[in-house]
């Protein structure tokens, strides 16, 4: 409801979250554009701990490979 209300009011793109399957086909088959999809992980990039940083970059590194799978080309 909330995609269509947004077709009908005149939004080109609405943000997305995360990389969800379900909610990228249901934005792009209202007609609609990904504006932005949210990356996890960012906090953890600037750690001292070289573990948590690896984990950031991990879990960066798949949600970009996730955001490029569903055609995102931006990230908040």
């Amino acid at each position: 409801a909330f995609v269509a209300w947004c077709k009908e009011s005149g939004f080109d793109s609405i943000d997305l979250g995360s990389a969800e399957a379900t909610a990228v086909e249901t934005v792009q088959a209202a007609g609609l554009e990904i504006g932005t999809i949210d990356l996890p992980g960012t906090g953890k990039l600037l750690s001292p701990d070289e573990a948590v940083r690896r984990e950031g970059i991990d879990t960066v590194t798949e949600a970009i490979e996730a955001m490029a799978e569903a055609g995102a080309t931006r990230a908040f």
